[in-house]
């Protein structure tokens, strides 16, 4: 489906927003609802496409989940209380659900096969295949394990001591999850911090888990049993940015965004649009389940360029792209490194970035690792743009027209679906 989105010339964003419910703390509230033992409540679960497919692959493996009002009630089966399936496990878009599930049914000591939409059968899996195989897990992937579909068989697992290539959120959860069957103990060392909810949440339900200086050290026990729990989710940071991008950039703006996640390793978006000069104020905080949110007011700003330090680059690598709509209208030169991760997401979104920018006669210079931009710049051109069905490019794209002078076709524009179904509801509800 291809939406023409116009510009917002004249007008101002302004009002109350509240983000869609937190994508990465939805998945592993689920898997850890339906491992434990007995009866779970996940209150404001995210619904997105990404997040049914964990739901559906759960149900397919015997758990039975229902829906009461806003309410979520999974009844979890236990560690070992997972069901074969001779079907594949089918996980659409998602990544975080491939790479997860594969962590957690290594250990099932059954035979499953995960598979995906065109999208996932070309994001790396190898990263997650090299450490579960050295955990003895017996797990097989395509073009000498590159790719999946992933193809899983028993074995009996062992502890492992890995150090994380590149900051991972996605591998260290993997390989935590692969731990609960080893009866023994893993330390995983990352080179950065990168977003830690898998930890938060074991912790939180009693896992002996410790975390320090970047090393995860995890000791399982199977006489553990995981308790039943009421989960909460709070909003998602990363789907408020887009709305934090536009009331930074369309003059006379002024937005409330309330109930947002603040995990301080999600949130260095924040920390550069401070540095550029940002109007934010954080109020309202609290802890709630180990996860700090809160409120945030975010006001139009006039912006500066600068150097992005690379030690924030794993706690906003779905934002980074906003920073290029930031550097746009920020005065002098914007730059960042390190980001090559960017090149392996749902498209190569700095390919994508590039690909738009040159279509809106723009000025940008493209490395392997990131960009560089010098700002103030107007998009005067109108362009027919193409997410390549990456959901977080498509909201990008719509921001970039909305703040251009022309407007823009948004190709595909249904896959925003995967995380944010009302994304265009809830954006035109905030412009006046």
């Amino acid at each position: 489906m291809d939406k023409y989105i116009n510009s917002i010339k004249n007008k101002k964003i302004k009002g109350e927003f509240t983000p869609p419910p937190d994508k990465s703390i939805s998945h592993r509230s689920i898997i850890f609802s339906a491992i434990g033992n007995g009866r779970s409540h996940i209150t404001n679960l995210l619904t997105a496409k990404d997040c049914k497919k964990t739901l559906d692959a759960f149900r397919q493996l015997g758990i039975k989940i229902r829906v009461e009002q806003n309410k979520y009630i999974v009844e979890g089966n236990g560690l070992n209380g997972l069901n074969k399936t001779n079907k594949i496990i089918d996980c659409g878009n998602s990544g975080t659900t491939m790479r997860l599930m594969s962590g957690l049914l290594v250990g099932q000591n059954k035979n499953y096969i995960l598979d995906g939409d065109n999208s996932l059968r070309k994001r790396p899996m190898k990263r997650i295949i090299t450490p579960l195989r050295q955990m003895n897990a017996n797990i097989k992937g395509k073009n000498k394990d590159k790719y999946c579909p992933l193809h899983i068989f028993p074995s009996q697992l062992n502890g492992i001591k890995y150090k994380l290539p590149v900051a991972s959120a996605q591998v260290k959860s993997s390989i935590l999850l692969a731990n609960l069957y080893t009866n023994q103990k893993s330390v995983i060392q990352e080179p950065k911090p990168s977003r830690d909810h898998t930890e938060i949440l074991m912790d939180h339900l009693g896992f002996n888990i410790n975390v320090k200086d970047n090393k995860i050290t995890f000791n399982s026990s199977q006489d553990f049993k995981i308790p039943n729990s009421q989960y909460v989710i709070p909003g998602d940071f990363s789907q408020a940015a887009f709305f934090i991008t536009g009331a930074l950039l369309i003059p006379g703006s002024e937005l409330l965004i309330k109930n947002v996640n603040l995990n301080p390793t999600r949130i260095g978006f924040l920390t550069v649009v401070e540095k550029m000069g940002g109007n934010i104020e954080v109020i309202n905080k609290k802890l709630q389940q180990g996860e700090l949110r809160g409120d945030l007011l975010v006001k139009y700003s006039s912006l500066k360029g600068i150097k992005v330090n690379e030690k924030l680059i794993p706690l906003m690598i779905d934002e980074i792209p906003l920073i290029a709509l930031l550097a746009l209208k920020a005065e002098g030169i914007t730059e960042i490194n390190s980001a090559e991760e960017l090149r392996v997401k749902e498209s190569d979104r700095l390919a994508g970035i590039k690909e738009a920018f040159n279509k809106l006669n723009l000025d940008i210079k493209i490395y392997p690792d990131g960009f560089r931009i010098h700002g103030p710049q107007k998009i005067k051109s109108k362009a027919f743009l193409d997410p390549h069905l990456d959901h977080r490019m498509a909201m990008f794209f719509t921001l970039l027209a909305l703040i251009s002078e022309n407007g823009a076709v948004l190709k595909d524009a249904q896959c925003i679906d995967n995380s944010f179904p009302n994304f265009f509801k809830k954006i035109n509800e905030v412009i006046n």
